[in-house]
């Protein structure tokens, strides 16, 4: 049985530039990379500044 496992580094929810979330492109590659289990890192709780923003869930 083969178990395929992966980490990924969410960069806590937020692009680099301007701070743009980015959820919904995390959640996309998540589903791309069709793993059997998944760590993320850098999670935080809700980002109150991001709160009100339509990509997120």
């Amino acid at each position: 049985m083969k178990l395929r496992v992966a980490t990924y580094n969410i960069h806590k929810g937020v692009t680099g530039i301007r701070g743009r979330p980015r959820i919904a492109d995390v959640r996309q590659a998540l589903d791309a990379i069709d793993a059997d289990v998944v760590f993320l890192q850098e999670v935080q709780d809700r980002n109150e500044r991001l709160a009100r923003h339509p990509d997120q869930p």
